[in-house]
């Protein structure tokens, strides 16, 4: 079976095809928004699309669904935290003409969903601080994201010889399974039953579902050229969530330099590991961030740096400033973080902003020096 992955930022991309190649061994791309060639898959393709406009967001899932063959799975990623323009992005998937099955949890990072309602660490979302940075409130659930078109497929169910009669009759209502899940195997159950309908069929969920279809599915990917451990690292962080903002800490108490960008600062690298950062006080806009991180990135160039990207618009922004519009993923070096390689050879690892502990970031750095 051939496989499209979409994800609305790049970190999202690479950490859903990262699930794939941990499973088969190869190499998969990622195509970041614009990148040609045809999507035959195994490829995960990066829409740019989270903070985009509902249009905009409408508009770039379907252009890619109109180069996908209907007999493609379709594996639609989302933020677990259900940030993002997740709504009018299942509308062009539906719209497509395919069925959608949902499953967004990560039970490995504690990331539950009990009768529609997502937990963090067993607390409901609208009730945690992971939307303090959003303009907006989080949902009370997916069936307030979405409304009527979802059908709630409880634990039970899930965890029953029923699932698949309770899937299948929820589609054929024209409804949209929303299974709950609070483990791996209750993502398995769901992974197999979504490889077992008819037609055009899209899986939508994070990290966890992907990981439980990754289990089953036979894919092949090419192999290319791998990149070597790395002299130097630098940190790029981007995302301003808690969990960012304390790796940021546990760095720079191991004595990484840490270095805050400013809009018309001047940005000098230095000589080995560093963790850049956008300052806090100053008045950044989105032209301002855009153009910093494009500044960063000739400087990158210059120095022959490595890169960790954390927060997918970063990512992205320091990457398309790299003019790099595609990077093949080789493997995960833990939950989350993807090692990848630009078709010139660069090191990149990517991370969510909300993933991980403390020292994750200290971790990958080690990791690509090769000093675990």
């Amino acid at each position: 079976m051939s496989l499209v992955i979409i994800a609305d930022d790049l970190s999202g991309a690479a950490e859903t095809a990262g699930a794939f190649a941990a499973l088969t061994g190869g190499v998969i791309e990622v195509r970041l928004a614009g990148a040609s060639g045809v999507l035959t898959g195994p490829v995960a393709v990066d829409t740019h699309s989270r903070a985009a406009t509902p249009d905009e967001a409408y508009s770039a899932v379907a252009s890619v669904l109109t180069e996908v063959a209907s007999e493609t799975l379709v594996y639609k990623k989302i933020d677990s935290l259900l940030r993002g323009n997740i709504p009018v992005e299942l509308d062009a998937i539906l719209d497509s003409g395919r069925r959608v099955v949902i499953a967004s949890a990560v039970p490995r990072v504690g990331r539950t969903v009990h009768g529609g309602v997502v937990h963090v660490d067993a607390v409901a979302l609208h009730r945690t601080a992971a939307w303090d940075a959003e303009a907006d409130t989080a949902p009370t659930g997916i069936p307030e994201l979405l409304g009527e078109i979802c059908e709630v497929i409880a634990l039970d169910v899930v965890r029953s010889p029923a699932l698949h009669s309770a899937v299948r009759s929820a589609l054929d209502r024209g409804a949209v399974p929303v299974c709950d899940a609070d483990s791996q195997p209750d993502l398995d159950a769901i992974a197999r039953v979504i490889l077992a309908l008819d037609g055009p069929v899209a899986a939508v969920g994070a990290g966890g579902l992907a990981r439980s279809l990754a289990g089953l599915l036979r894919l092949e990917s090419a192999e290319q050229n791998r990149s070597d451990t790395v002299e130097r690292v630098c940190v790029v962080v981007g995302s301003r969530s808690p969990a960012a903002r304390a790796q940021v800490e546990e760095l720079v108490s191991r004595g990484v330099p840490r270095i805050d960008l400013h809009p018309d600062g001047v940005i000098e690298l230095g000589s080995g590991d560093c963790v850049v950062t956008l300052s806090p006080v100053a008045a950044w806009t989105e032209a301002s961030v855009a153009a910093v991180l494009r500044a960063l990135a000739d400087e990158v160039r210059r120095t022959g740096a490595g890169l960790l990207l954390t927060g997918g618009s970063t990512a992205r922004a320091v990457l398309e400033g790299l003019e790099v519009d595609r990077i093949y993923v080789q493997r995960e070096l833990e939950d989350g973080v993807v090692l990848s390689v630009t078709a010139h050879g660069v090191a990149v690892a990517t991370k969510p902003g909300s993933f991980g502990d403390d020292e994750c970031l200290a971790r990958t750095v080690d990791a690509m020096r090769g000093r675990t």
